[in-house]
């Protein structure tokens, strides 16, 4: 049996498409989520992103991406060759750093 509503003042017989319009409601509750800015977990989005501006943090996610093309650098092959050559020479003549001066360095 069909349904009929009433449309700009019209009685029209009701539709799928017609059920499928509804409000679109945007809540602000979402799942317990933790804020990596303060370590407190919110069910709020309103107070998510308060607590993230308050803590000097950026919300981002929806941002388009930022591309920036890199500028190639062709490679000198004469020099990666002279410089590949003077790594083994200074390896097979004792010219190594030692392990504990590497980690040394990395501690720096």
């Amino acid at each position: 049996m069909p349904v009929y509503v009433m449309r700009d003042g019209m009685l029209t017989e009701k539709t799928a498409q017609m059920e499928a319009e509804a409000p679109s409601v945007i809540r602000d509750e979402i799942e317990p989520l933790i804020n990596h800015a303060d370590g407190k977990r919110y069910t709020s989005k309103a107070r998510f992103r308060q607590a993230t501006r308050d803590a000097g943090c950026v919300e981002i996610g929806n941002e388009a991406p930022v591309v920036r093309q890199r500028q190639r650098l062709e490679p000198d092959r004469r020099q990666r060759r002279e410089d590949i050559r003077r790594a083994i020479h200074d390896l097979r003549d004792g010219r190594a750093p030692r392990i504990d001066q590497i980690l040394s360095m990395q501690k720096e």
